[in-house]
């Protein structure tokens, strides 16, 4: 299981409309993400995320999330990763891309739409 602290969809864009440091960390792959992720939301995919994290300062509040089948496994892995390099604040946004748009909350990309 997860180990980190999750938010929801309405929590964290109060979150971003709130504090400007709020960072967001979408973990889909590079083509997805350009179809469709969270407004302000940095694009760092699951396996490339040990060599993006290392640039990131521990001390902060990392918020993550994945979209698809394998997203709580993707969130779970990298709780992990990002534990294993020395953060202790990670924060994982358990809904998806859907719930968002369903909202109507912030997002960018060619591809966000609610079927």
């Amino acid at each position: 299981m997860m180990n980190g602290t999750t938010i929801t969809a309405e929590e964290l864009k109060e979150r971003m409309e709130t504090d400007i440091n709020t960072f967001v960390v979408d973990l889909q792959d590079m083509a997805q993400y350009k179809k469709c992720h969270i407004r302000y939301s940095i694009n760092a995919p699951i396996g490339l995320l040990p060599e993006y994290a290392k640039k990131w300062d521990k001390a902060n509040e990392v918020i993550i999330y994945s979209d698809g089948p394998l997203a709580k496994e993707i969130n779970a892995k990298a709780v992990s990763i990002l534990k294993d390099l020395g953060f202790k604040n990670i924060v994982v946004y358990t809904g998806n891309l859907e719930e968002w748009l369903r909202f109507e909350f912030p997002c960018e990309g060619d591809g966000c739409w609610v079927e």
